[in-house]
């Protein structure tokens, strides 16, 4: 289009003012010029725009633009865009990707990458069993032989105790006939020095007798049920005041066997059975303290040897006294 403009500017001097088609054609040829440079070769022309003096985009015209991106994003052959060097800002944005990708591939040193432990299988909820009828039924029946005021629940040794006396009668014939009858009040562990525990069963004051008949082996089982601890049987009495004389509801004179006197010394016999009691004694010393010395009778050395600090400690606990028991000296 320059070359014809340039042309006709030659062979007429004078321009000349071109007519309406012809400036229609001029501006349509323009746009069509446009349209194809900006279009970079890849759209083809019309038809009849050769025979109009358009020509055609040569091959190769539209890798233009991908030289001219190539050049934006490095070298011509790939290598680093010549200009300035990056920020420190993309530096920053750039290194953890390029860590991040390192770790996916592999190794922090470009080795083979580790491969992840296996999942560890998770075990399977524990879930108690649901209690049989049997079971609920052996917990009810030991309950049974604890006996507690109403309102009152057995704590933990009670419990323990109950449960191996229903055992007791369960497993052994020759404590079940007597044990069928027997039970209990309450159960207490004491400290009895040295690190050491006793158990105080306190049975009622009626079915002593029937618990002495059977004392030496119910106590050697369940001192093997409660390993390392000691087992004495007490029996539960009652004390009356001095003022119970003058009550209106009494009918008679405070009987001697509910004294503070007299029960003390049945506690003693109790602790002791089956071993007897040969002699006491009484030692009043300078500041008005007195200590009580109980005999035994030495046949019975050789099995209640072990416990005499027990019974000390225990008498101490209930009565709150002093008691040294000990066996006679024999002179040969």
């Amino acid at each position: 289009m320059s070359t014809r403009r340039a042309l006709l500017r030659v062979l007429d001097p004078l321009p000349r003012r071109l007519t309406t088609d012809e400036q229609r054609r001029d501006d349509e040829l323009r746009k069509r010029e446009l349209r194809a440079t900006s279009c970079g070769g890849r759209r083809s022309p019309r038809r009849g725009s050769t025979e109009r003096g358009l020509r055609r985009p040569r091959r190769g015209r539209g890798a233009a633009p991908r030289q001219l991106r190539a050049r934006l994003r490095g070298g011509a052959d790939g290598g680093p865009r010549a200009g300035r060097p990056p920020s420190s800002r993309a530096l920053r944005l750039v290194a953890p990707r390029q860590s991040l990708a390192v770790r996916l591939r592999g190794g922090a040193d470009g080795g083979p990458r580790a491969s992840p432990p296996p999942p560890r299988a998770r075990a399977p909820p524990r879930r108690s069993a649901p209690p049989s009828d049997a079971s609920s039924a052996q917990v009810k029946m030991a309950s049974k032989k604890c006996v507690k005021p109403e309102g009152q629940e057995p704590d933990e040794i009670e419990s323990q105790v109950a449960a191996e006396l229903y055992n007791l009668e369960q497993s052994s014939t020759e404590l079940k006939a007597e044990l069928k009858e027997l039970y209990f009040l309450s159960a207490k562990e004491v400290e009895v020095g040295g690190g050491k525990k006793a158990i105080i069963v306190f049975v009622p004051f009626g079915l002593l007798k029937s618990y002495h008949k059977i004392q030496t082996r119910l106590v050697r089982e369940l001192e093997k049920k409660f390993s390392g601890r000691h087992v004495i049987i007490v029996a539960q009495r009652t004390i009356l005041g001095k003022n119970y004389a003058r009550s209106s509801s009494s009918k008679g004179p405070r009987p001697r066997s509910r004294t503070l006197t007299s029960v003390q010394d049945c506690i003693l016999d109790d602790l002791v059975y089956p071993t007897e009691i040969v002699g006491k004694r009484t030692r009043c010393k300078l500041d008005g303290s007195k200590v009580l010395k109980v005999l035994l009778d030495p046949k019975d050395q050789v099995n209640v040897e072990t416990k005499l600090d027990t019974f000390s400690f225990v008498y101490k606990k209930l009565t709150n006294k002093e008691v040294i028991f000990e066996f006679p000296v024999t002179d040969l």
